[in-house]
């Protein structure tokens, strides 16, 4: 687990970003699961972005991403965003809860995405977010993907890597 986190003066990031960030960071390190994390400044917007590692041979590209007023889960092109205003302005606390809700039901269970190619051979997709152990939930992301169109993928859980124990002989 490796963390490249500095405090930058002048950078655009809200009190909720820093708050979500915050717990994105305590929720994977308390869950003993690998990541990376890496800050991006731009002139406008400060991004905090969290690689999670896989295991090897396991083709998932796995990243939560925190900037502006909207948190991304991307997975192998397929993505979920909430954004503050899905909320309204003065509901970043529901925006922070939700996010962190995705994050929980995701680590909990297998990883299913759904990939569909675009024009000039690009990919987009849907991440299924259950909502229950029941397999109820919805897709999430691109509308044609969440409609059917593209190939599923499933992973199996655990599909992160874990921060082994150093400390057992």
């Amino acid at each position: 687990m490796k963390s490249s986190v500095r405090p930058v003066r002048g950078s655009s990031e809200s009190e909720a970003q820093r708050q979500l960030t915050a717990l994105l960071r305590d929720h994977l390190s308390t869950s003993r699961i690998s990541f990376t994390e890496h800050v991006e400044h731009g002139s406008v917007e400060c991004w905090t972005k969290f690689a999670v590692n896989a295991p090897p041979g396991v083709a998932l590209v796995f990243k939560l991403s925190v900037g502006g007023d909207q948190f991304t889960v991307t997975a192998n092109h397929a993505s979920v965003i909430v954004e503050i205003a899905d909320f309204g302005a003065a509901e970043e606390k529901q925006w922070i809860d939700r996010s962190m809700q995705i994050v929980d039901v995701l680590l909990r269970s297998d990883l299913r995405i759904r990939v569909r190619r675009t024009w000039f051979w690009g990919q987009t997709g849907a991440i299924w977010v259950p909502e229950d152990a029941r397999d109820s939930g919805n897709w999430n992301g691109d509308l044609l993907a969440c409609r059917g169109k593209g190939t599923e993928f499933c992973f199996a859980r655990p599909w992160y890597e874990r921060v082994e124990d150093r400390s057992s002989p």
